[in-house]
């Protein structure tokens, strides 16, 4: 399963809601016979990466994003 976006209001951070939310894929995950959980979260974000790392994700690749503005 592919978590493509994960936000907690900054007001809410550090009140459970995030691991919740996460708890709550995993479930879906499991129940539709999936053995991974895949997300993002930008290299800059250390206070997400420390987050999903206590949840027990690891780091498995890096990647660079490329965009052309067509205007």
């Amino acid at each position: 399963m592919v978590v493509q976006s994960l936000v907690v209001d900054d007001a809410l951070r550090g009140s459970g809601i995030g691991r919740l939310l996460m708890e709550r894929i995993e479930h879906v995950a499991r129940s539709k016979n999936c053995d991974t959980v895949a997300l993002s979260s930008q290299a800059s974000r250390t206070d997400a990466s420390e987050f999903y790392k206590r949840l027990g994700y690891e780091l498995s690749a890096t990647s660079n994003l490329f965009l052309k503005r067509l205007v």
